[in-house]
């Protein structure tokens, strides 16, 4: 271990002022994030291989997308029909006047 380099650097780090400090522990939090994403990705990669594995190559029946197109077309009725109440029968009355 380089002591004398982490010495330096904490030498250096003192000698900031507050602004600077807040900027650099920014900056070590986003390297930090990344890297946590990186192994967070990596980790569902092994989970995925895991899953096919033991489904035997077999996908999954409906598929994940599919389930959340139609749970996203169920939200979107539901905000519409919050917001400007049933449609449909708007049309029906419009047409017989």
């Amino acid at each position: 271990m380089n002591t004398q380099l982490v010495d330096y650097l904490v030498s250096i780090i003192t000698h900031l002022s507050p602004e600077e400090q807040t900027l650099l522990q920014e900056k070590l939090a986003i390297k930090k994030v990344g890297k946590d994403a990186q192994q967070s990705y990596q980790e569902l990669l092994q989970l995925r291989a895991e899953i096919f594995l033991r489904r035997q190559g077999k996908p999954l029946t409906p598929s994940p997308d599919d389930v959340i197109y139609q749970l996203r077309e169920e939200r979107d009725e539901q905000l519409m029909s919050a917001g400007f109440g049933d449609l449909s029968n708007r049309n029906n009355v419009l047409k017989n006047i």
